[in-house]
């Protein structure tokens, strides 16, 4: 029973994972890193559900199941080689891990996914909230929009930025109405070779 419900949980992150990061099968036979991955739950469900055994874990602190494509790490100091990783995901990780933190580690992490991504790759980020539902969201947004700039007079890449439909965080007023907070995005950058 107890296994159950871990694979129901492993799917739900799975599900999670290709809806708001508009994954396709076609994307499963790349090889993927996926930054701030928490308990690999979603490498874990592609790997035993034989949809991809190409997923690479990252995560800070090593919670997650031991593989040899788990890796303890930040993602302003990639551990791996130039060009390694055909996709770049992070689902709800970013702008969490950023926020609070000043530009030059946005720059850096993001310089660090530019190295690691092939010619022709994608980091795709999911659920990135931009509005006032924490304290240093408008720094963390405005530094983001700034990486994005440099990225674009750096790199030959193009960035697509989409509202998610339906994930709007409110807040509910006094009065019991409600005002929206934040809304969420899904954020693609391609490296054009």
């Amino acid at each position: 029973m107890e296994r159950e419900l871990i694979s129901d949980q492993d799917k739900k992150v799975f599900d999670e994972y290709v809806e708001s990061l508009n994954l396709s099968l076609e994307d499963f036979n790349k090889d993927i890193l996926d930054v701030g991955s928490g308990f690999s739950e979603f490498a874990k469900y592609a790997r035993e559900n034989n949809i991809s055994s190409s997923v690479f874990s990252l995560d800070p602190i090593r919670k997650m199941e031991e593989t040899e494509k788990s890796v303890k790490g930040i993602v302003e100091k990639l551990p791996f080689r130039d060009e390694s990783f055909d996709l770049i995901i992070s689902h709800c990780a970013i702008p969490n891990i950023f926020i609070g933190e000043d530009l030059r580690k946005i720059e850096a992490s993001f310089l660090e996914m530019m190295r690691v991504l092939k010619k022709n790759g994608e980091i795709r980020l999911g659920n990135v909230l931009k509005g006032d539902i924490y304290p240093n969201q408008r720094d963390f947004v405005l530094n983001l929009n700034q990486t994005l700039d440099k990225l674009k007079e750096e790199f030959n890449v193009e960035i697509e930025e989409r509202l998610i439909p339906n994930r709007v965080n409110y807040e509910y007023l006094k009065d019991g109405s409600k005002r929206g907070l934040s809304k969420s995005y899904f954020v693609k950058i391609k490296k054009i070779a």
